[in-house]
């Protein structure tokens, strides 16, 4: 890889990283900047969620996830982190973040949100001394679900957004979310979520597995719809459920060739099963499904479903890409968007939420017409492409060069990591 993103004549960069937890889609993300070597990089984890087990409120299950979430990057969770069990303000609030940054004395930071007290304290002491702040998160105009909230985040945002150097984005939706609340188009740098590098693997053998999945899960010929995600009225599960059941009707030819694979669970759960039953549904329920073991089920599907009425992203959009399937997202996704891997007619059919007949459409288009699902598979396996890594790291660094010239005052980096001056 390049290393001339940065003068080699001058100290690394140190960057710090302010998370709430290890993120089984930002792990990736830290061990490419890492190996990338122009930037030196350590992240601060406020808790152990996803590493120790934990009750997921949305899913109802214990969940302790499988990929790396730890390896090939320098990392410390944070004394308190034990200790917290919630993602409140007021819960993950880590007095000790600040000793912590002034020991490791990063030239830039980067921070996940900025609605948690360590995150909180981490922008004052970074205004304090003078370090340029990076900014990433997956909000975006879906999560602004009542007129009340719109109007404090209207007042609110445009302050806090003014404490950061730069914004790292991975999306339109994003990116327009932060324009708007006062972020310079020269601020935001499009920086591709990636993937766990067990989903390229397998992408590899795609077509073994697929063999051997559907075989298991006894798919013969019909075209199957995966959804992936809990079982939750915001997700709307049940649409997909009332998709099959307009399908069926004798005008939708295709009806008796489409099955749906739910791969989730949540407080639905038990309505939706009891409802396929009761009509005699093509519908699979496969419970939750870790991630390690997702990619198989993205091999076995001819396309991605996501109904959602509010979904800030969906990363799952990026992993069913990455098989090549077309998507079929509502319009409250954010993954959707010209330049973002969910494109309007490119690689993705979209449909107004809740809107079940819409959805009934657009799968029965799908499953009819085998040249729109080859084109639009196609390209979902060229737009993932960005998200391997080689774009996201190398806007990280146009990032932080653009901060590091925006700081104000100069500031001097006392000590390396082994006590040495720099």
């Amino acid at each position: 890889m390049q290393t001339s993103e940065i003068d080699p004549a001058l100290p690394r960069p140190r960057l710090a990283v302010v998370v709430s937890h290890p993120i089984q889609y930002y792990a990736p993300y830290y061990r490419a900047i890492a190996a990338e070597g122009s930037v030196e990089i350590k992240a601060f984890f406020c808790s152990r969620f996803g590493i120790d087990n934990m009750i997921d409120p949305g899913m109802g299950v214990e969940i302790a996830w499988k990929a790396d979430l730890l390896g090939g990057y320098d990392h410390e969770f944070l004394p308190e982190a034990p200790d917290i069990k919630g993602f409140a303000f007021r819960e993950m609030d880590n007095p000790s973040i600040t000793a912590r940054l002034s020991e490791y004395n990063p030239d830039v930071v980067l921070i996940h949100g900025y609605a948690q007290g360590t995150l909180a304290r981490t922008i004052r002491w970074c205004r304090r001394e003078g370090v340029p702040l990076l900014n990433i998160s997956d909000r975006s105009f879906s999560g602004l679900s009542t007129p009340l909230r719109r109007i404090a985040r209207r007042l609110i945002l445009p302050l806090i957004l003014k404490q950061y150097a730069a914004f790292l984005v991975i999306g339109d939706s994003i990116h327009r979310f932060y324009r708007s609340f006062g972020a310079r188009e020269e601020q935001v740098f499009r920086v591709p979520i990636m993937l766990d590098e067990g989903f390229w693997a397998l992408r590899d053998r795609k077509e073994e597995a697929r063999q051997r999945i559907r075989g298991e899960l006894g798919l013969s010929d019909e075209f199957v719809v995966l959804y992936v995600g809990k079982l939750i009225p915001r997700k709307r599960p049940q649409d997909l459920l009332a998709a099959l059941e307009l399908i069926r009707e004798p005008q939708d030819s295709a009806g008796h060739k489409v099955r749906v694979l739910l791969a989730g669970n949540g407080e639905m759960l038990s309505s939706l099963e009891e409802r396929a039953r009761a009509l005699d549904l093509p519908v699979t329920f496969l419970g939750f499904v870790n991630i390690d073991e997702l990619p198989k089920y993205y091999c076995a599907a001819d396309a991605l479903a996501h109904p959602a009425e509010n979904e800030s992203y969906g990363i799952i959009a990026l992993e069913a890409a990455a098989f090549g399937l077309p998507l079929i997202l509502s319009d409250k996704v954010g993954a959707v968007g010209p330049t973002s891997i969910a494109r309007p007619d490119i690689n993705t059919l979209v449909h107004r939420a809740g809107d079940s007949r819409g959805l009934a459409d657009v799968i029965v288009r799908l499953a009819e017409d085998e040249e729109l699902r080859r084109q639009l598979g196609e390209a979902s396996t060229a737009l993932a492409a960005d998200h391997e890594g080689p774009l996201s790291v190398r806007n990280t660094i146009e990032a932080i060069r653009y901060a590091l010239k925006s700081r104000k005052g100069s500031r001097t980096r006392h000590k390396s990591r082994n006590g040495q001056p720099a």
